[in-house]
């Protein structure tokens, strides 16, 4: 964020009708990857300053995700370095070269952004870890919404002192109709990585106690 010094005030910020890329980033601590998915998906509509001839005052343009994401990437992205399926947008025919500086973003997008996609990923986090995706152990793994709601309520009850639990309130948990936890997990082979059987009680299950760990740091 820009920053200026008043003399005889403190530290203001202004307020712009745009900013930086980078300095709206900061301010929301994202990771450079999921910066990256929402901007390549178009879930964040960027901008770059369009100079008018004839001495005119430059405009704000948009620009499409597939291209901000290759600048993200690659720190820079010019007509000739575009993909063969990617038209060059105007803009770009214009200033030959976009940088990760010239990314701009407009406050309304900022502030939409802000009450939407942020304010849902905080919800999300407020009640726990994200199961959907995840990374443990050098392995990734992509979770549905229901089998995630299963892994919460795993964690939970570890965190609550009571690891172990029974299918049944597992899939309750989970509103699964399935009748076996084998069945919910179909979809995903490498689930019992991280949800173990308990030891002399059938039909009981655990989350894997490092995960356990590892998530709540």
């Amino acid at each position: 964020m820009h920053e200026h010094w008043v003399w005889g005030f403190e530290m203001i910020r202004l307020q712009k009708s745009y900013y930086e890329l980078g300095e709206v980033a900061q301010d929301w601590g994202l990771a450079g990857a999921d910066l990256r998915y929402l901007i390549a998906n178009d879930l964040i509509r960027l901008c770059v300053r369009q100079p008018y001839g004839d001495g005119q005052a430059a405009r704000l343009v948009e620009i499409a995700g597939d291209v901000a994401g290759l600048v993200l990437r690659h720190g820079q992205c010019s007509v000739d370095t575009l993909p063969g399926h990617v038209m060059a947008p105007a803009v770009l025919r214009a200033l030959s070269v976009i940088t990760v500086d010239d990314l701009l973003i407009r406050q309304s997008e900022r502030t939409r952004v802000e009450k939407s996609i942020l304010n849902d990923a905080r919800q999300i986090a407020s009640q726990g870890p994200d199961f959907r995706r995840f990374e443990f152990e050098s392995v990734a793994y992509d979770f549905t919404d229901m089998q995630a709601s299963a892994l919460q309520f795993l964690f939970r009850a570890a965190r609550a002192g009571e690891p172990e639990q029974h299918y049944h309130d597992i899939l309750r948990a989970a509103s699964s109709s399935s009748l076996k936890l084998a069945h919910l997990f179909s979809t995903r082979r490498t689930w019992t990585q991280i949800v173990h059987r308990s030891k002399g009680r059938r039909g009981w299950y655990v989350l894997n106690p490092p995960l356990v760990v590892a998530m709540t740091r």
